[in-house]
């Protein structure tokens, strides 16, 4: 057996016991062998200790509750295998998830990371209707800077080696430090893709996605710390401002209508947070809204 062969699989979880156990057993049910399944606990208040420790393939470690992106990294310094993915704790593994990337990383050496295609399911884990997806050619460095075509880790399998040069994953970009981890990799190194669905990616109200203030903060900041990386690179720069605007759109109307909600329900403690935040990382949308939100409050202004 080569280091390669073994595949680690790091679960992050943080008040997600409730689809944790479904987490565990698609990697149990994994037609590949040999993986290790470690569960890192970012100080959850539900029964994520109670789901993890009742597997005994699992390795269980609890710390205190500093996001996803250092829990990530917990689990990465505990792996031991060639390659490791990064499963969040309320999606599923298919059962081919991890042969086709193994047999993917196998027979393209060059590449750091192989992806594959995601399948949406509801709260229920009942699949819903799902955006078509492709496989990219060409610069993936351009392509990710513009447009974020990588869904989620859980559809990732990296090479271990790759991190040992580009670092792991940045605490402070929590909610979009997948996207900053793929941004870094590809600017030096190539992937690949097998064109395969491997994943069932949850969409449910307790997800992360569903808090547009952080995650326009956390998209927004991590995108512009690229730009220092992109001096003499104009094809490049424009893409990534392409992909601010994109990110500000997406993130920037939820938060607005968010924050729309909160001023009609007088809700004004979870209003501020959001105002701070659409106007330090939207400002231009915070201008063209503001009136609007206004009048809500004072029909005469």
């Amino acid at each position: 057996m080569t280091a390669l062969e073994r595949v680690s699989v790091v679960i992050a979880c943080y008040n997600q016991g409730v689809f944790l156990g479904e987490a565990i057993a698609s990697v149990l049910r994994q037609s590949y062998s040999p993986v290790e399944i470690i569960v890192i606990d970012d100080g959850s208040s539900d029964d994520t200790g109670r789901v993890a420790t009742a597997v005994p393939a699992v390795q269980y470690v609890r710390q205190r509750n500093q996001g996803v992106a250092a829990a990530r990294n917990a689990g990465l310094a505990l792996s031991t295998g060639g390659s490791v993915l990064f499963l969040d704790a309320d999606d599923r593994l298919l059962p081919n998830a991890l042969r086709d990337g193994v047999a993917s990383l196998q027979a393209r050496p060059e590449c750091a990371f192989v992806y594959g295609h995601v399948q949406l399911i509801d709260e229920r884990g009942v699949a819903i209707a799902t955006p078509a997806q492709a496989c990219r050619a060409g610069d993936l460095y351009l392509q990710i800077l513009e447009h974020n075509f990588i869904w989620t880790c859980g559809a990732v399998l990296y090479r271990r080696t790759v991190f040992d040069t580009v670092g792991r994953f940045d605490s402070r970009v929590s909610g979009s430090a997948d996207f900053d981890l793929h941004a870094r990799i590809l600017r030096t190194f190539p992937a690949c893709c097998h064109d395969r669905v491997v994943l069932e990616y949850r969409r449910h109200p307790g997800s992360m996605s569903h808090n547009p203030a952080s995650m326009l903060k956390a998209a927004v900041t991590a995108r512009r710390r690229h730009r220092p990386l992109l001096r003499g690179w104009p094809a490049h720069l424009a893409a990534l401002q392409t992909g601010i605007r994109a990110t500000q759109a997406y993130y920037g109307d939820r938060l607005a209508s968010r924050i729309a909600a909160d001023m009609s329900g007088r809700r004004w403690r979870a209003l501020v947070p959001g105002v701070l935040a659409l106007l330090r990382y939207d400002p231009i949308r915070f201008a063209r809204r503001a009136p609007r939100l206004l009048r809500q409050v004072w029909p005469w202004s």
